[in-house]
């Protein structure tokens, strides 16, 4: 499931936008969005739907 549009925020920051609105196909288990690497401590992520709907299964944070 998945035809929407979803903004990534570290820290309060916009770092970028997932879309999957012309993905004729959401391939499961693939990485949609990467991070510059950041610095040792902790972090806030957040994940804002804009439109359409978005499952999310997992997030990795290596």
């Amino acid at each position: 499931m998945g035809q929407g549009t979803m903004e990534v925020l570290v820290d309060g920051k916009h770092v970028g936008e997932v879309s999957f609105v012309k993905q004729r196909e959401v391939k499961h288990q693939s990485v949609v969005f990467t991070s510059k690497k950041l610095r040792k401590g902790k972090h806030e992520i957040q994940l804002k739907n804009k439109n359409g709907m978005v499952a999310i299964d997992a997030i990795i944070i290596q």
